[in-house]
């Protein structure tokens, strides 16, 4: 995470009011969609609640947050699983995500263990290298952070040309993003007219 400071709460409260308007209760601030989105890049995470309704709708406003400011990471889903999670029964569908994408994703992570613990031992390293998942957060943003070892210190060996092909490679996919949500707004503004 990139939080700068400790002593920050570690789930920010949000209130949704009618008007659209949102309210961080834990820093007592007026919030838009947009902030949200860069407290949750920052590494927060977060609660919303409908303020009529009392309800959590944090799912919803991620979902919203997705398709806002993330539309490229939608692109992960293919439109046939998307019309059958919209057609499928609702306990089935969460029965299905619970069991299939957390067994996928603890699978992933024990490969990667591995991986990882292979690449050391075939390299005789403890702590110099960098896991896949650094290196990863490296190629991806918002996740880009400097790599570290596994005892979490700043590798430095990484070449300033590396550095900043990694980042220019970042800011093309940032600008790419920012586009299609921009094309996207005006083809909902003149859906809307």
């Amino acid at each position: 995470m990139t939080r700068k400071n400790s002593d920050r709460p570690e789930i920010l409260e949000i209130r949704k009011y009618q008007n659209r308007r949102y309210y961080d209760t834990t820093r007592s601030q007026h919030v838009g969609l947009a902030q949200i989105h860069k407290l949750i890049i920052e590494g927060y995470d977060i609660r919303v609640i409908d303020s009529q309704t009392e309800e959590d709708i944090t799912a919803r406003i991620l979902t919203q947050i997705l398709l806002d400011y993330e539309p490229i990471k939608l692109a992960l889903f293919s439109t046939e699983l998307l019309s059958r999670a919209i057609r499928v029964n609702d306990r089935l569908l969460k029965d299905f995500v619970d069991l299939y994408f957390r067994q996928a994703f603890e699978a992933f992570c024990a490969s990667q263990k591995k991986f990882e613990e292979m690449m050391r031992e075939a390299h005789q390293l403890t702590s110099a290298l960098a896991s896949p998942a650094t290196w990863m957060r490296g190629l991806f943003p918002p996740w880009a952070q400097p790599a570290t070892g596994a005892t979490g210190e700043t590798q430095s060996s990484a070449a300033p040309a590396e550095r900043k092909k990694v980042a220019a490679k970042a800011d093309a996919s940032r600008k790419k993003a920012k586009r299609t949500t921009r094309k996207a707004a005006t083809r909902r503004q003149i859906k809307n007219k």
